[in-house]
């Protein structure tokens, strides 16, 4: 059971490591490893609902051997067109070399403040009530209601929200596409795999740009702050914007930094995920694409050519 449970998020993480190692194989500048499998998590799940959309697009309902043979079919693709592009450079784990002491009791401290999330967890097993009534109600209709899967979108269901997007619900049919019936334990990875990425996001990527420890302290203040572990293991799609959100900014402070356009392209395709996710999350990536202009416009020493290039690529990738 555990194993089928991790089986499709370990296949959606190696889908959006590759895809990002073939967006990035150009870039003068590599990030971290830790960065990379972040991000690589997020936009591989992403892709991994999209896929499971365009089985019910294209064959008008659930179909599971479908679906895990297009996510599959992406993975080979994906892993033979980077080692491809990569032949002369063969892929070299940036592994850290050695850990001090600091490292393995911030990793200690990490674990502690896991555990009462899993507590937590059990006190919502179905999620709360946006959970159960809007999107994993979602999600089991589009697992268990065949060719009736629209009537999601009916106004019999209007307490439901159906303007909402499908990004979470398709997440998490995807997750069900190796069991036989509808398990709550897959909503329930999938809230507690987005908050940690969220959180482990927060840390590394102000580690990233600070260059200090210390970091640590926003994550801890996620942690202990109630509300925010209330919703994140909720089963509720805010914690899925948040991650989105997040990553889109960091992707444009990366794409300023390093003066590179595919992180603005990475930036365009998270804030179109954003979208995907709920009406908050197209409101925030519209004032983000307003706001990009500005922030990539902004250095004064970088060309012209590269401020128009880096602006089209953002937007580019969030047409995509």
């Amino acid at each position: 059971m555990i194993l089928l449970i991790c089986l499709p998020y370990t296949i959606s993480l190696f889908i959006g490591f590759f895809i990002l190692k073939n967006l990035t194989l150009s870039s003068p500048t590599k990030l971290p490893l830790s960065i990379e499998l972040i991000y690589s998590f997020g936009l591989g799940l992403a892709m991994s609902s999209f896929l499971t959309f365009s089985c019910f697009v294209i064959l008008n309902k659930f179909n599971a051997p479908y679906i895990i043979t297009a996510n599959l079919l992406l993975l080979c693709c994906s892993a033979i067109l980077f080692l491809y592009r990569n032949r002369k450079n063969p892929l070299k784990p940036s592994l850290p070399v050695a850990w001090s002491w600091k490292d393995y009791l911030l990793l200690l401290i990490y674990l502690l403040l896991v555990i009462p999330a899993l507590y937590w967890s059990t006190f919502f097993l179905h999620g709360g009530w946006d959970a159960w009534s809007t999107w994993n109600l979602k999600a089991r209709i589009l697992f268990l209601g065949g060719e009736h899967w629209k009537d999601i979108f009916g106004p019999i269901l209007w307490r439901a929200s159906p303007h909402y997007p499908l990004l979470l619900p398709l997440i998490n049919v995807w997750g069900w596409s190796f069991q036989s019936s509808p398990i709550p334990e897959i909503p329930l990875a999938t809230s507690f795999i987005f908050m940690n990425l969220t959180c482990l996001l927060v840390y590394f990527s102000l580690r990233y740009l600070l260059n200090t420890r210390w970091a640590f302290i926003c994550t801890m203040v996620l942690f202990l702050h109630s509300y925010f572990m209330k919703i994140a293991m909720s089963q509720y799609c805010d914690i899925v914007v948040s991650f989105y959100l997040l990553a889109s900014i960091l992707c444009l402070i990366l794409s300023r930094m390093h003066q590179h356009k595919m992180y603005a392209l990475i930036a365009g395709l998270n804030l179109g995920i954003l979208c995907f996710s709920k009406p908050e999350g197209l409101a925030a990536a519209g004032i983000l694409i307003v706001l990009s202009l500005i922030h990539l416009w902004k250095k004064e020493e970088s060309q012209g050519i590269h401020k128009i290039l880096s602006w089209l690529y953002l937007v580019y990738g969030f047409l995509i």
